[in-house]
C-alpha cells in the first residue's frame, strides 16, 4: 500500500495548537502532525471493516468455467487477503470465501491455483472459510 495514500493533509501550526487546546494536551502531551495522521489512518480504517470493508481493494479476478474467483485486500478479517468464488448454481450466486492469505504474493498465488482446479475438474462444492458450510449445487425446479 502506498505511504501517500494514508497520508492526511497536515494541518496548521495554528490548527494542530487548536486541535491540542481542544484535547487539553500540552508540552509534551501534545499531538504531532504525524501522530494525528496515525489516528486519522486508525479512523478511517475502523470506519472500512465497521461499513463491511467498503474500500477493500480487488486484487485479482478471473472468471473460469462460469465461476468467477475475486481476490482482495479485506480490513473485516482476520486475514488481510480474501479469495471468494462465485457461481449461480452455488449458494444462490451468493460469494463464498474459500480461502485466505497473509500477503497479497500469497493470496495472488492461491487465486491462481484456484482458477487452475476450477479449470481441470469438476466443481462438486465449495466450501465457506469463516464457517465451514460445504454449498452443493443447488437444485434448479422446472
Amino acid at each position: 500500500m502506498d505511504e501517500d495514500k494514508n497520508k492526511n493533509e497536515e494541518l496548521t501550526p495554528e490548527e494542530l495548537e487548536q486541535l491540542n487546546d481542544l484535547l487539553g494536551l500540552e508540552g509534551d502531551d501534545a499531538l504531532s502532525n504525524q501522530e494525528v495522521n496515525d489516528i486519522m489512518n486508525n479512523i478511517n480504517n475502523l470506519f472500512s471493516a465497521i461499513l463491511g470493508g467498503l474500500s477493500a481493494k480487488r486484487i485479482k479476478t478471473t472468471t473460469a468455467e462460469h465461476f468467477k474467483v475475486d481476490t482482495a485486500q479485506v480490513f473485516d478479517r482476520e486475514w488481510p487477503y480474501e479469495i471468494a468464488i462465485s457461481h449461480e448454481d452455488f449458494n444462490n450466486g451468493d460469494w463464498v470465501v474459500v480461502a485466505s492469505a497473509k500477503t497479497e504474493k500469497e493470496a495472488i498465488k492461491k487465486h491462481d491455483e484456484i482458477v487452475q482446479k476450477i479449470a481441470y475438474n469438476k466443481v462438486t462444492y465449495l466450501r465457506d472459510i469463516y464457517d465451514g458450510i460445504f454449498y452443493l449445487p443447488d437444485v434448479k425446479s422446472e
